[in-house]
C-alpha cells in the first residue's frame, strides 16, 4: 500500500529504514518533514515551493520572511502552517544575487544538510522533492543520482530518520516519463550499493571475532565472500545514466549470490552454539545484514515487474506477469518474517550487538 500522499512506490530497506519512491503531491503527503526547493530570498515563486507556500498559509511565509536572505547550499528551517508536517526545509539551490544555479556538490550538500538537521531535531520521517530541477534548471538524470546516494547512504548509517520519500511530481495517465521511471530504478541502485556496504561492514566484525575465538573455517569462507563482495562494490561505484545502465548492471550482477551465500554460512554459524557468544550474535547480525541485500534484489526485481504492469493501464495484464508479481511479493515477506525473527534473537542473545539491522 502506497504512503499517504503517494500514488504508486516503490520501497526499499536500508537497515530497518524504508527509503521509498514514489508519484504525488509533496504538499498532501504526511511526514515529519517536508522538503522544498527555493532561492536565497525564499521567494517560493513557482514550482514545490510555491506550492507548499499555499498550503501552509501565511503564518509560514512570514516564518520565512524572518530568516533571509540565506546562501545557496543552506537550508532553512520554519515551521509547517497548515501541511500535515511538523517543519519545512527550504533547500536553497539558487542565489538570485550571486547568479548561482545548482551544481551537483550543492544538492549533495543541501541532501546532506537536511538530514544532519533532521538528525539533530529527532525527526523520524521526511520526505524531498527532485532538488533543483525546477526553475534552478539541474539536469534530472544527474539529481537522481546525487541524491539517492547521499540519502541512502544517510540511511545506512547512525540516524533517527526511519523513513526517506523522494516525491515526484504526479503526471496524468498510468505512464510515466523515461526520466522519472529513472529516479525509481536509481533509487534501487542506490539502496543496494549502501545495503552491500552494511554487509561487508558486518563480515569483517564477524571475521574479526572467528578469528579471535579460533574458527579457521569460518574465516576462510568470508575472506572469499568478502573479495567477490569488493568487487561487486566497485561495480556499484559506477554512475549510471540511464535505465538501460542499470538494467546491465543489475543483470550482470552476483550480488544475489553473495548474499545467498552469506545467509547459508552464518545460518550453520549461527545456528550452533559458541563458547564466545560474540561470534554468534555477529553471525546472526551478518545473516540479518545478508537477508536485507536480500529483500532489495527482489524490490529491484519487484519494481521491474510494476513498471511493466503500469503500462498496461490496468486493462489486460497478462497473467503470467501478475503470477511473477504474486511469487516475488510472497517472498518479500518471508524474508522480511525471518529478519524480525533474528532481530528478536538478537535480542536475546546479545541487547545490542550492532544496531540488530537497526
Amino acid at each position: 500500500m502506497a504512503a499517504e500522499g503517494l500514488q504508486r512506490e516503490t520501497v526499499y530497506e536500508i537497515g530497518r529504514a524504508r527509503f521509498r519512491v514514489g508519484y504525488g503531491d509533496l504538499t498532501l503527503v504526511t511526514a515529519d518533514v517536508l522538503v522544498s526547493s527555493d532561492d536565497n530570498y525564499l521567494s517560493m515563486g513557482g514550482g514545490i515551493s510555491m506550492a507548499l507556500a499555499r498550503a501552509a498559509g501565511a503564518d509560514m511565509v512570514a516564518h520565512a520572511r524572518k530568516l533571509i536572505p540565506v546562501a545557496a547550499g543552506d537550508v532553512a528551517v520554519t515551521t509547517a502552517g497548515r501541511v500535515k508536517a511538523k517543519y519545512l526545509f527550504h533547500a536553497v539551490t539558487i542565489d538570485l544575487d550571486k547568479r548561482i544555479y545548482p551544481d551537483a556538490r550543492c544538492i549533495d550538500t543541501l541532501v546532506r544538510r537536511s538530514l544532519e538537521l533532521a538528525d539533530a531535531l529527532g525527526v523520524r520521517t521526511i520526505a524531498y522533492p527532485a532538488l533543483g530541477t525546477g526553475a534552478g534548471g539541474f539536469p534530472f538524470e544527474e539529481a537522481a543520482d546525487v541524491m539517492t546516494r547521499a540519502l541512502a547512504e544517510h540511511l545506512a548509517g547512525d540516524t533517527t530518520v526511519e523513513e526517506v520519500s523522494l516525491v515526484l511530481r504526479a503526471r496524468g495517465g498510468v505512464s510515466e516519463s523515461d526520466i522519472e521511471l529513472f529516479y525509481e530504478r536509481v533509487v534501487g541502485f542506490a539502496a543496494l550499493n549502501s545495503q552491500s556496504e552494511r554487509l561487508a561492514g558486518a563480515m569483517q566484525r564477524l571475521r574479526q571475532v572467528g578469528r579471535a575465538a579460533g574458527l579457521p573455517l569460518l574465516e576462510e569462507q568470508l575472506d572469499e565472500l568478502e573479495r567477490a563482495l569488493s568487487d561487486e562494490r566497485s561495480r556499484f561505484a559506477t554512475r549510471p545514466r540511464s535505465r538501460q545502465d542499470i538494467d546491465t548492471l543489475e543483470r550482470t550482477s552476483g550480488l544475489a549470490e553473495i548474499a545467498d551465500r552469506t545467509i547459508e554460512i552464518t545460518h550453520a554459524a549461527g545456528g550452533r552454539r559458541y563458547d564466545d557468544r560474540r561470534v554468534e550474535a555477529q553471525a546472526l547480525q551478518t545473516r540479518l545484514e545478508g537477508l536485507g541485500t536480500q529483500l532489495n534484489v527482489h524490490m529491484a526485481s519487484l519494481n521491474k515487474l510494476e513498471i511493466q504492469k503500469a503500462k498496461y493501464g490496468g486493462v489486460g495484464t497478462p497473467l503470467i506477469l501478475e503470477h511473477q508479481i504474486d511469487e516475488i511479493g510472497v517472498e518479500i515477506d518471508r524474508v522480511r518474517q525471518t529478519m524480525e525473527g533474528l532481530r528478536e534473537q538478537l535480542a536475546v542473545l546479545d541487547p545490542s550487538p550492532d544496531d540488530h539491522g537497526r
